[in-house]
């Protein structure tokens, strides 16, 4: 899914690669498991990009398909410490099937006791592994299952530990328009390989994201403005590069009217350069900028966001067969580790 409202969006893909296990009595043996996680990508992302490519593009929303042909579960992903998780212990719980602190990157509690992950396991058993992502391959959702930091800005330690385990293709930096297309690519994958398990999911979901009833001059309850959006020549990220800090009201205009096609009122541009939003909720609005920017453009594109950083909102988790029945219904994203070890019949 292309973001264009400045949710940075991270998107990682787990390759594990076995031999054929026997079957279990909770799950069908898979000889390999894709896991494809969108970093900030709740439900409303999702529905978003759905309406987009159904009624813009023209064609099914490649996540849908997967949705269709296997299971849908509602998950929540609560951590030890926090209600809203941010990406390493997000990440950490579904790599290793425990609760963890925040900010904490495959370790315990205490600090001190390394917590063994999927991938890890892959590796025990001579599977081939491979971490594809979009953002940093340190950054905290790759390395939660390759590494083990007590803090997940701990880096170097990260890099030099998925290096010393080996993990046969690490693939990351931030030239994610050169990659073809990080769940349709699996999904062919898939298909012609039908004893791998896919599943598609998230971290966490950033941003508070709504689709709200109308736009100025529509209707009520029309939903987004499609039409605005398509005028969209760059994204949210190159719009704030570009007005830097402390623009002004004039630059603020000039610059939305170039980048989006839309022409923000003088009072609009104002919120966004007064800051008050920001001002009112700095810890929701890390940056001054980007929420009263967003704000204002609600009432044009007929998106709203409600912060700045991660939610509690809970996510979609899919997947597409082989692999356990278990991925249906309420649940944890501590139990996509257990689904993913019973999928491939791993010993506990």
């Amino acid at each position: 899914m292309k973001a264009r409202s400045g949710v940075r969006t991270l998107i990682l893909a787990l390759v594990v690669g076995i031999q054929l296990a026997p079957i279990t009595t909770q799950a069908a043996p898979a000889k390999s498991i894709i896991l494809l996680i969108g970093g900030g990508m709740g439900p409303s992302q999702v529905g978003a990009a759905w309406l987009y490519s159904t009624r813009i593009l023209g064609k099914e929303l490649r996540m849908v398909e997967v949705m269709k042909s296997g299971r849908t579960a509602y998950m929540v992903n609560d951590t030890a410490d926090a209600i809203v998780a941010e990406s390493a212990a997000a990440a950490t719980q579904i790599a290793t099937g425990l609760k963890v602190p925040a900010l904490t990157v495959s370790m315990a509690a205490d600090g001190r006791t390394p917590l063994k992950t999927i991938l890890e396991i892959a590796k025990e058993k001579g599977m081939a592994t491979g971490l594809v992502t979009t953002s940093g391959i340190t950054d905290a959702t790759p390395a939660a299952f390759a590494a083990h930091v007590v803090h997940r800005s701990d880096e170097l330690s990260v890099a030099v530990q998925e290096n010393q385990l080996g993990v046969d293709v690490l693939l990351g930096g931030r030239k994610q328009f050169f990659l073809p297309e990080a769940v349709g690519l699996a999904m062919e994958f898939q298909r012609t390989n039908p004893d791998t398990l896919l599943i598609v999911t998230a971290d966490h979901e950033t941003g508070g994201m709504a689709i709200v009833g109308h736009w100025k001059g529509s209707r009520d309850y029309v939903g987004i403005d499609f039409s605005a959006i398509q005028k969209a020549q760059a994204s949210f990220e190159r719009i704030l590069d570009e007005l830097g800090k402390n623009p002004t009201a004039g630059r603020i205009r000039d610059t939305v009217k170039k980048h989006l096609g839309i022409e923000v009122t003088l009072k609009e541009a104002r919120i966004v350069a007064n800051a008050g939003i920001h001002k009112q909720d700095p810890r929701s609005s890390r940056r001054a900028t980007p929420h009263p920017l967003a704000f204002v453009l609600q009432p044009h594109l007929g998106v709203a966001w409600a912060s700045q950083t991660h939610t509690a909102s809970p996510l979609f988790a899919f997947r597409s067969v082989p692999g356990s029945e278990e991925l249906v219904g309420f649940r944890h994203n501590t139990e996509l580790f257990r689904i993913m070890q019973g999928a491939l019949a791993v010993a506990q």
